[in-house]
């Protein structure tokens, strides 16, 4: 992970990881989609 002042970014593990252990109330952003966001589906 690699932190800055305005978000973290995560990888492709993290995101693996909150689905497997199925976390509920965090929000993931794909990249590069700042102006009309694209949410990662956690299910």
């Amino acid at each position: 992970m690699k932190e800055s002042k305005e978000e973290i970014v995560v990888d492709e593990v993290f995101v693996d990881a909150c689905r497997k252990e199925k976390i509920q109330g965090v929000l993931l952003v794909k990249e590069g989609n700042v102006r009309s966001p694209e949410f990662v589906d956690l299910k």
